[in-house]
């Protein structure tokens, strides 16, 4: 998945969407997760971009246009 601005969704990316923060933590679909959360546990959901906000929370943002819709931003790269 990319972001709006046509970067490519990454696993760590911190991001910023409508009135919220997190770090994408799973690229569903195309099997890159952080741990602890793994693949499977989430195959079923097909493809999208899985944030755990800062407040704990998991979001599902199911596709691009979600993104878009969303105001989805790369606020930084993971430092690998």
């Amino acid at each position: 998945m990319r972001y709006p601005d046509g970067q490519l969704v990454s696993v760590g990316d911190a991001v910023s969407f409508v009135n919220d923060r997190g770090v994408v933590v799973g690229v569903v679909g195309g099997g890159a997760f952080l741990d602890p959360f793994k693949a499977e546990d989430y195959a079923d959901l097909g493809s999208g971009v899985l944030v755990r906000t800062d407040r704990g929370a998991l979001v599902l943002f199911s596709d691009e246009e979600h993104l878009a819709d969303m105001s989805f931003v790369l606020e930084r790269r993971r430092d690998l």
